[in-house]
Parts: structure tokens; C-alpha cells; sequence
């Protein structure tokens, strides 16, 4: 099996966000993006959260820039921007179908879910395990 990145993240503060339809277009404009530009394969979930496959690791962090640069370019203004926290993970994986994300059980699906839910008590790791297990944080600033 091929490594593949996956990015798990959800939008910052999504509950005071009062247009949701507008954040919704924004989600779905940075995933659609996504899939273009660099092949990757998407699902969302629970709202305002998302999750991303893309067939090159390389690209990885590229991908989180992107997926965010999308969000703050729909932001309704320079004072109220949205943004999100991303986990990247390396590893083992497949892409799966579009919107069937809940059956990929690979090793980057794992590892990203796992240090999305860990972000707050370690907002930004490099463990020192090799390449293939490698993940990461991206905080808004």
C-alpha cells in the first residue's frame, strides 16, 4: 500500500458563525479546489467538519494552505475571519470514494483523526517516529 496524506480538520468557532450556507460554499469551494489542483478525494462531516486524501504527501502541506486560504477568502470581512485547525498525517492509505470516508480504517486516516482530537494539549508535534507516521497540527494564528 502507497503513502497518502490526509487532513482532518474543523472550522474555528463555527457555532457563532450565523451564515451557515455562506461557510458551507466556502468548505465546499476549498474541497472542490482540492480535487482539481492536486487530485485529492474529500468528505465532510458533522458541519464544519472535513476530511482530505490526497495521493501525494509532498503536497500535503500545500493542501492545508489552500483549504484554508479558501475559507479566510470567504470570510464576511477582514475583522471576522474564518479559518481552520488542520491535522496532517503520513502514512499508510488508499484514496477512498468521495463522501465514503467512514469505511478508510489505513494508518493516515487514524493518525490525522487521533492529532485533531489531541490538538489542544499539543498544538504543533514532529514525533520523532520515521516519515511514513509523521503528523502535524496547522493552528489558525
Amino acid at each position: 500500500m502507497a503513502n497518502i496524506s490526509v487532513l482532518t480538520g474543523d472550522v474555528v468557532g463555527s457555532q457563532r458563525i450565523e451564515d451557515k450556507q455562506a461557510l458551507s460554499h466556502a468548505l465546499d469551494e476549498g474541497l472542490s479546489l482540492l480535487q482539481k489542483a492536486l487530485g485529492a478525494r474529500s468528505d465532510r462531516y458533522r458541519g464544519d467538519g472535513f476530511q482530505i486524501a490526497v495521493p501525494d504527501p509532498s503536497q500535503a502541506m500545500l493542501a492545508a494552505i489552500l483549504m484554508r486560504a479558501a475559507l479566510i477568502r470567504h470570510s464576511p470581512s477582514r475583522s471576522d475571519l474564518w479559518d481552520a485547525r488542520i491535522a496532517v498525517a503520513i502514512g499508510e492509505g488508499r484514496l477512498p470514494v468521495t463522501n465514503h470516508f467512514s469505511d478508510a480504517q489505513e494508518e493516515a486516516f487514524v493518525l490525522s483523526g487521533r492529532r485533531l482530537d489531541l490538538w489542544v494539549t499539543a498544538p504543533i508535534a514532529w514525533p520523532s517516529s520515521p516519515l511514513h507516521r509523521t503528523t502535524m497540527t496547522i493552528l489558525p494564528c
